[in-house]
């Protein structure tokens, strides 16, 4: 422990001092990274994060993810909670995994080593992000989505499949109890499984616990944003693309690759903008894009690691997990482009009702979410 915040702080000090010398370079990449925060990701992901909260509060995910129970059990060597938490975090994206296996380790229903199993199953992206903030916002190329999401989400499930097969801890998972799914439907429906006293409050706690979410990723964002533009003013990326040009060249990206790639594995958002921009075929782009935003980025891991540090547990092989994933990942999009190519039409100029469209999509979505949750109040005699 001691060692770790010795390294901690030499990080830091190291940081400080290049932030003094390249303040330029530093303040240039953070505005960037800003600009791209607040053009693409707040507008993309707000309504949906909202939207999203309003739903897990109803429990119906919950209810959803009961189906799968049994499943868990066998492919993942982990109990059913596994399941809820998966879609949850495929509905909000990063870190709702680690923030939901938490409180289920807090409240005594999983142990530890099942926490830290669920932890590396569900850190995963939402769809709007791949669909809102990638597909349209950086690529503007909306059939592109599904090039990106699907890989990603069966990369993870079969990364969680290998490390169940060849891990060397078999955890002890109990049996789903008899009439868990009914017992489930029976409380959404006759019973309050909601927190909050009314309305209000749970819409401010769904709009607050949104923003939080948000800013946390602004945070992130602009903070590995700056330490990009300070990476480049170094020459660090130029040396990087020389040193690993081979490597490069045999999976056919082309120059400013490099820059995706190490940026990438810093701030996923920075390095998924740098990716976009590639003068590439748009399967190099997606595959990129799809291992770049399976990693997740080390800010991505930051954020796992402190959520977890919170409550003691250590997440063991997540690095290694993601890795996995992320390999997995953009290996499968290669591999559908190939099996379905599809024709597309984009230009440097973005699509303006491409762009508003989805963000309509998302203010309909909150709707639906909205009107579902009134109608959820009126039977459980809160509205």
């Amino acid at each position: 422990m001691k060692k770790n915040i010795f390294v901690f702080i030499i990080i830091s000090l190291i940081l400080f001092i290049l932030l003094i010398t390249f303040p330029k370079a530093a303040l240039n990449a953070a505005e960037t990274g800003l600009l791209l925060w607040f053009n693409v990701v707040l507008p993309a992901l707000l309504p949906f994060f909202i939207g999203s909260y309003i739903l897990l509060e109803t429990g119906v995910l919950g209810v959803v993810s009961g189906i799968f129970q049994p499943l868990t059990r066998i492919l993942f060597g982990c109990p059913g909670h596994g399941a809820y938490v998966f879609l949850a975090s495929a509905f909000s994206g990063y870190p709702m995994g680690a923030k939901l296996t938490m409180q289920l380790y807090e409240n005594n229903m999983i142990t530890e080593p099942e926490a830290e199993r669920i932890v590396n199953l569900t850190s995963v992206t939402g769809p709007v992000f791949i669909y809102g903030a990638v597909a349209y916002g950086l690529l503007n190329v909306p059939e592109a989505g599904i090039y990106i999401a699907a890989p990603h989400y069966v990369s993870a499930l079969f990364a969680g499949v290998l490390f169940h097969i060849f891990s060397k801890k078999r955890l002890h998972v109990s049996r789903i109890e008899k009439g868990f799914f009914k017992n489930e439907v029976r409380k959404i429906v006759f019973q309050n499984r909601l927190y909050g006293t009314d309305i209000g409050t749970i819409l401010s706690r769904a709009v607050q616990r949104a923003v939080e979410t948000l800013l946390l990723l602004l945070g992130f964002i602009v903070l590995f944003s700056a330490i990009t533009g300070i990476l480049e003013t170094l020459g660090v990326f130029m040396l990087y693309e020389k040193l690993f040009a081979p490597m490069l060249d045999i999976l056919a990206i082309p120059s400013g690759g490099g820059k995706a790639l190490l940026g990438g594995t810093l701030e996923m958002t920075t390095g998924a903008n740098a990716a976009a921009a590639l003068n590439a075929g748009l399967s190099v782009k997606c595959a990129l894009l799809s291992g770049l935003i399976s990693f997740g980025g080390l800010s991505i891991h930051a954020q796992t690691y402190a959520i977890c540090a919170k409550s003691g547990i250590h997440t063991k092989g997540f690095m290694l997990f993601k890795t996995l994933q992320a390999l997995l990942s953009g290996a499968l999009t290669a591999l559908m482009f190939k099996l379905f190519p599809i024709a597309y039409t984009a230009s440097n100029i973005k699509n303006e009702n491409a762009d508003t469209g989805f963000v309509y999509a998302g203010s309909v979505f909150l709707l639906v979410c909205l009107v579902f949750f009134y109608l959820h109040m009126r039977r459980t005699g809160k509205a």
